[in-house]
């Protein structure tokens, strides 16, 4: 199976970590369309270098800014043409521009190729205002997507349930991804402490975000962790 996938945030070669196993996974090369820059958190970051031959990276030209909602690629029909792909998955929302560009091509130019799509969401927008500026297209983008897009995949199950609701497409629950070599290891004879053991939260103080958890957990390290 060919996949192609799309990810602004991909522009970045640590990001990549997830396709690369999935190029494992399949014995086959993955390949990925990414942004020529994104900008994130203040940060622009250029398309960087992809060294694993089995994930091939498209950086593409793109309108309307650094916004995940807005962005469309303009080298995208061609990158799906020259790759020829049974399966495209776009982690972007499926209220998403980039997400209705996708669609709308797939379903003209090229019927045969199935689309997942990803999303986060814990609010159900039916009963709330899309908290963007032409939130009336996006409502619209997201109704003319769901009727098209064959799997949504989910990270929370508060996203599952509602998509479930939302469409008659495949749900598919999928906890974030974790790549450990972000968290390098400290062996346990080393008398050196590198740094101070900080937790930073910010958001819903929720059962679903963990946090019960996370306080749970941190009672149980002693004395020397907790200050």
């Amino acid at each position: 199976m060919k996949i192609l996938v799309i990810d602004n945030l991909a522009v970045a070669s640590s990001r990549r970590y997830l396709y690369r196993e999935l190029a494992k996974q399949i014995g086959e090369p993955v390949n990925l369309l990414v942004p020529e820059s994104w900008r994130e958190q203040g940060v622009v970051t250029h398309c960087e270098e992809e060294n694993d031959k089995n994930l091939k990276v498209y950086p593409s030209p793109f309108i309307f800014g650094y916004r995940h909602q807005r962005i469309i690629y303009t080298k995208l029909k061609k990158i799906i043409s020259d790759t020829c792909p049974d399966f495209i998955f776009i982690s972007s929302e499926p209220e998403n521009f980039n997400t209705f560009h996708l669609v709308a091509t797939v379903k003209l130019f090229f019927p045969k190729i199935k689309i997942a799509c990803a999303t986060w969401r814990n609010i159900d927008y039916r009963h709330a205002p899309y908290p963007y500026k032409l939130g009336l297209i996006n409502r619209l983008i997201e109704y003319f997507n769901r009727k098209r897009i064959d799997i949504c995949f989910t990270h929370s199950r508060t996203a599952e349930a509602l998509m479930k609701e939302l469409a008659s497409w495949d749900v598919v629950y999928i906890p974030p991804a974790i790549n450990l070599d972000d968290f390098p290891y400290n062996p346990k004879n080393s008398t050196e402490i590198k740094q101070n053991f900080v937790v930073g939260y910010i958001g819903r103080l929720s059962h679903e975000k963990g946090v019960d958890i996370l306080i749970r957990a941190l009672s149980f390290c002693g004395e020397s962790v907790i200050e």
